[in-house]
């Protein structure tokens, strides 16, 4: 009778099957949010892309500049590029975001095609208290008289990582 070897086999499935779902829980965790928005004008393009992540625990925020083509793809190295961070918090009982913390304007030293700023609050608690953050990313490229811009928010992101679970 085979029933005697189903029994454990069906064990070690549910078993199996219960650690890759703790551990795809684990990996949920560390993870980051982001959002990618292009502009166009003519021949030229400019992205921004905006993330927040936990970080070492209080949060990380990064913004990227790209100069690119008229497709928002490859890359077009340009005089100067300008980014600019703002961490936002959400209001728990009214539900809107207001700053807590920025970047100021950053602009590039040299020629290039993408520039990147970004800032971890280290360990410990966030910059503005436990809550839900986003990334209001702004970044652009000069075109001679004027910057071609993109901003884009990355979606929210609990902070701590315990906020995510409700166990802190």
């Amino acid at each position: 009778m085979k029933t005697g070897r189903t029994i454990p086999r069906m064990l070690a499935v549910i078993t199996g099957a219960c650690l890759v779902l703790a551990l795809a829980a684990v990996e949920a965790s560390a993870h980051y949010v982001y959002e990618v928005q292009c502009a166009r004008s003519g021949t030229h393009a400019h992205t921004t892309r905006a993330e927040v992540s936990h970080g070492g625990g209080a949060g990380y925020v990064k913004v990227t500049s790209t100069s690119v083509g008229s497709s928002c793809s490859g890359s077009i190295i340009v005089a100067d590029h300008w980014a600019r961070w703002d961490l936002l918090k959400q209001n728990p009982s009214s539900g809107s975001w207001g700053v807590c913390s920025s970047s100021g304007d950053v602009y590039s030293s040299q020629p290039t095609y993408i520039m990147t700023i970004s800032h971890n609050f280290g360990s410990g608690q966030p910059p503005c208290g436990q809550g839900f953050y986003q990334t209001w990313g702004h970044s652009g490229h000069n075109m001679g008289s004027s910057y071609l811009v993109a901003r884009v928010l990355s979606g929210a992101h609990g902070l701590p990582p315990c906020i995510e679970t409700n166990v802190c």
